[in-house]
């Protein structure tokens, strides 16, 4: 590959992420916030699986634009659904989470990049987007369902009932 083409390689990442966000948008409206940010999982991970088993030029600018079109969700969405699911006390701090998860992932990618081969970097990015999705599955997504959850960890049931009653 020479280094044009790994430049558009690279860039191609932004490209995605810069198609998706309206889209992302109206399918969330239409089938709700966490079925659309689930799909990016799936997503992410044939992405990565694609630029594992392969090395040619065409096949990893699909695999960057997938990443991108995976990021441009969860740009688009992910803000929406944390402010919906989140109490108004806690929602500005649950908002940054959005950015603490990129560069978090950024920091990961820098810090083990050095030490690993292609194939190891990818073997260790790999597993990110299936413990995601198996937490996001996890969270209930609803602030009823979260009230239980709260009541019975002992936590500030009386703001998770009025949040209720609002609803």
């Amino acid at each position: 590959m020479t280094g044009g083409q790994l430049s558009l390689a690279v860039s191609l990442i932004e490209v995605g992420d810069v198609f998706t966000p309206i889209p992302a948008a109206m399918l969330a409206d239409l089938f709700g916030r966490k079925p659309v940010l689930l799909v990016t999982g799936p997503l992410q991970l044939v992405a990565w699986l694609i630029v594992l088993f392969t090395r040619s030029f065409p096949c990893l600018c699909l695999a960057r634009f997938m990443q991108g079109m995976g990021m441009g969700v969860v740009y688009a969405v992910l803000p929406v659904y944390l402010g919906e699911i989140a109490s108004p006390d806690i929602r500005g701090r649950i908002g940054i989470f959005v950015q603490y998860g990129w560069h978090l992932g950024l920091i990961y990618e820098f810090a083990i990049g050095p030490f690993l081969t292609y194939d190891k970097i990818v073997l260790a990015s790999l597993p990110l987007p299936i413990v995601s999705c198996i937490h996001f599955l996890k969270i209930s997504g609803t602030i009823r369902c979260c009230s239980n959850d709260i009541n019975l960890s002992g936590g500030a049931q009386g703001t998770i009932s009025r949040e209720v009653e609002m609803r």
